[in-house]
């Protein structure tokens, strides 16, 4: 167990704090048998190797170790070095192709170039250990087999690839949350192999339970893309659009990192898929009493009514353009019920990030923003924005600062001849983030 450790040059090595001499003793003290020994050296390998979401050279070199103490049966807790693996290796992914600066001078072009190597070393580590990784979702601990399988998810261009090995213990797994954790990990992986393709689309047709068919009805999704077949489009959406939803894949699968995005599969269907989806989720949409059921399918309604274009940048029609669909949900996205009453105990963040979802399907217009990319704006003339402006800037609002209270807000707005529904108040909150990009 960590062999090596003493080979390592570890004062050569750097972390958030200087020289990494204190690194050994660290990794050493997560084997022992006293949990506060343990936990002492989590927290300090974890202020130190990954120090506000940065990593160091030594970041790099942890990850093999890390690896070599998950594999280890005699450890304890392993759940809880896997949850500081994750964050490493993640990052040292991330972060290995990242290109130097224009403007980098010849010694840090040098010292970038010997770091990238450092991280696709870490990484390394981590894919040759797949196989004995994935060994472990079929032993006792399946809790600690779904957190493995929220690690390898990234490493879809690993050497060796997991995608096989991983397809070869779906085909046999009778678990449902672990075969859908598989499936969403294969799709993470991004396979391009047809049989495991084949496989996605078999479950999502199967009599599995249906967090099972779900799971590969996403996949199939994030796979074939416009070449679903329909009767898995109508599944996914008819699944994704319907209320019990949200207690459904999404949160059986959040804890370990294979939470599916279903507003991207969606939207890598085409067009094929807002003819089924959109009266779905308006429907949804109508039902919704609370920010945080409207807000996804808010965004997945921005996805399939109003996409992106190849350049990112969403377009929005003049609104005597709109298709009858389009009229259809941002009328109920409009709609007052949906939203906040005065009185509801709302959290600050599902609020604000309510509203700015709902800016995009309430009516809008699009404006050049200074990048030269369009931005949607809601439809006022300009005396009403000039008048929003003032208000940002008298109600001192910014985009981290909590807008003044719910009534009075409303009443500010009806005082100024401005909307006091959530197209006010998007309005507003656009104004105070305008106002500070300029100042």
């Amino acid at each position: 167990m960590l062999e090596g450790l003493g080979e390592i040059d570890w004062h050569a090595l750097g972390h958030a704090y200087g020289r990494a001499d204190n690194i050994p003793i660290a990794l050493r003290n997560l084997t022992s048998e006293d949990a506060t020994v343990r936990h002492q050296a989590e927290e300090e390998l974890s202020g130190t190797l990954h120090h506000q979401g940065s990593i160091y050279s030594a970041t790099a070199i942890a990850v093999s170790f890390l690896t070599d103490l998950i594999l280890n049966p005699r450890v304890l807790e392993r759940d809880r070095i896997l949850f500081l693996l994750r964050m490493f290796a993640w990052d040292c992914h991330g972060y290995k192709n990242q290109p130097d600066r224009e403007d980098a001078a010849d010694d840090e072009r040098a010292y970038n170039a010997r770091f990238r190597l450092m991280l696709q070393g870490a990484c390394d580590s981590v894919t040759s250990s797949a196989a004995a990784l994935l060994d472990l979702t079929q032993q006792g601990d399946r809790t600690l087999g779904l957190k493995i399988l929220g690690l390898l998810k990234v490493f879809g261009d690993g050497s060796p690839p997991i995608a096989p090995l991983l397809y070869n213990y779906l085909l046999s797994e009778q678990d449902p949350r672990m075969l859908a954790a598989m499936v969403m990990c294969l799709s993470a992986l991004q396979t391009t192999d047809p049989a495991h393709h084949d496989a996605c689309v078999a479950l999502a047709r199967s009599d599995r339970p249906a967090i099972v068919r779900l799971a590969a009805a996403y996949a199939t999704a994030s796979f074939m893309r416009e070449k679903t077949p329909d009767d898995v489009i109508d599944y996914l959406v008819a699944t994704v659009a319907a209320p019990t939803r949200f207690t459904s894949l999404d949160n059986l699968l959040k804890e370990v990192f294979l939470s599916p995005d279903y507003e991207d599969a969606l939207f890598a269907l085409g067009p094929r898929a807002a003819p089924r989806t959109v009266p779905l989720l308006i429907g949804t949409l109508q039902q919704a009493d609370r920010p945080w059921y409207a807000e996804p399918v808010i965004g997945m309604l921005i996805e399939l009514l109003f996409p992106r274009r190849q350049d990112g940048v969403r377009r929005v029609p003049n609104s005597d353009e709109w298709t009858a669909l389009q009229r259809q949900a941002v009328a109920t996205a409009a709609n007052s019920a949906v939203w906040p009453a005065p009185g509801d105990d709302v959290a600050w963040y599902s609020y604000r990030s309510t509203v700015q979802a709902a800016r995009h399907l309430l009516p809008i217009c699009v404006m050049p923003g200074q990048d030269g990319k369009s931005r949607l704006q809601p439809r006022l003339n300009d005396q009403q924005l000039a008048v929003l402006r003032s208000l940002a800037r008298a109600l001192e609002i910014k985009p981290q600062h909590p807008l003044p209270d719910y009534d009075v807000m409303r009443r500010i707005l009806r005082d100024n001849g401005l909307p006091d529904t959530a197209t006010g108040l998007a309005a507003l909150a656009d104004a105070g983030e305008a106002l500070q990009e300029r100042e």
